[in-house]
């Protein structure tokens, strides 16, 4: 999503508007491939957010042109990334301890070259068992799968359930839940309140056979839903954005329990942490589990939206210790 940096109209244009060519920070193509990460000193007051630890917390640069926009993120090995782009971008790494970026590779999506921008918006990421990678493109509302090379088309359709999103709300989080389903959250409305679709499929849900159930998720006035990932216990852990004048975003994480999940229901979610101060505040539109199972950790990257006034900063967030999930409503009502 192109942010406008012009005073004029900033509530508005902020959000929904173009970048202007000067405010972009690659006006010229450049296919440098290097990238590095700058440490974001942590300062005493932000060793925390809410419920949160930050352990890890750097700014990504590459004057690579295709670097940036970062919409979506997935974790293929410990401390092995892949990055997704509203531009078709993908970026894959492995980081060092120390902030070395090593095994860099920045590729576009296949059969993203050449075509509109709003037809290769990707907004989302998972990754199946296999190692296939799916993302689900906004705009078109489309969700297509790919090998674990990322090098081919491997299936791809537009579920019946998406076909009224918004254009430009489409697909924005994915994550394949623990019991083997998929869930697919809109962004919702860009002013943080109200409903976001949502619909859980029974199977990988780029193969035009899933069964699709449908069902709405409160945001609660936390943000428009930007990510989605599944923790071990089951349970989920989503990211949502608000943003705030003059210029400046707040995210808010929460945890839901896809056993809550109903029909006849708003689905919702509990607050853990907000990210709302610099320098660690910006525009978090990622999220994916850190596979240390002791850890507890998850990993957020922030899109800067090739301009020239934010920042790509990926955050590393230890997890409270989680209270034992209860009961779904519908186990309640069995019982």
């Amino acid at each position: 999503m192109r942010i406008r940096s012009l005073l004029a109209a900033a509530a508005i244009l902020i959000v929904l508007g173009p970048l202007p060519p000067r405010a972009l920070r690659f006006p010229v193509a450049d296919h440098t491939l290097v990238a590095t990460a700058t440490a974001i000193p942590n300062h005493a007051a932000q060793r925390r957010i809410g419920r949160l630890e930050v352990l890890e917390a750097w700014r990504l640069t590459s004057p690579h042109s295709g670097f940036g926009g970062w919409s979506a993120l997935a974790l293929t090995a410990p401390r092995r990334f892949l990055l997704v782009s509203d531009s078709g971008w993908t970026a894959r790494f492995a980081l060092g301890a120390t902030g070395t970026v090593e095994a860099l590779r920045i590729e576009p999506l296949p059969r993203t070259r050449g075509i509109t921008k709003s037809r290769r918006d990707v907004e989302s990421v998972a990754i199946a068992p296999n190692g296939d990678v799916v993302a689900g493109f906004e705009n078109t509302n489309k969700l297509r799968r790919y090998d674990a090379a990322l090098t081919r088309v491997l299936g791809a359709a537009k579920p019946t359930a998406m076909a009224d999103w918004p254009g430009n709300a489409g697909p924005e989080a994915m994550t394949r839940l623990a019991d083997g389903r998929w869930l697919v959250i809109a962004e919702g409305p860009r002013s943080g309140k109200g409903r976001s679709h949502a619909v859980v499929f029974d199977r990988v849900p780029s193969d035009p056979a899933a069964h699709e159930t449908r069902f709405d998720y409160d945001s609660e006035g936390k943000g428009a839903v930007t990510d989605v990932a599944t923790l071990r216990d089951g349970r989920v852990v989503i990211v949502h954005r608000r943003f705030r004048l003059p210029f400046g975003f707040t995210s808010t994480i929460a945890i839901a329990d896809p056993r809550r999940i109903s029909t006849q229901h708003d689905w919702s979610s509990e607050t853990i942490g907000v990210i709302d101060r610099a320098p660690l505040s910006d525009n978090f539109e990622g999220i994916a589990i850190d596979p240390d199972p002791a850890c507890g950790c998850v990993w957020v990257i922030s899109d800067d939206n090739q301009s020239s006034w934010q920042s790509t900063i990926l955050l590393k967030l230890r997890l409270p210790p989680l209270k034992p999930a209860g009961e779904s409503q519908a186990q309640k009502r069995r019982r």
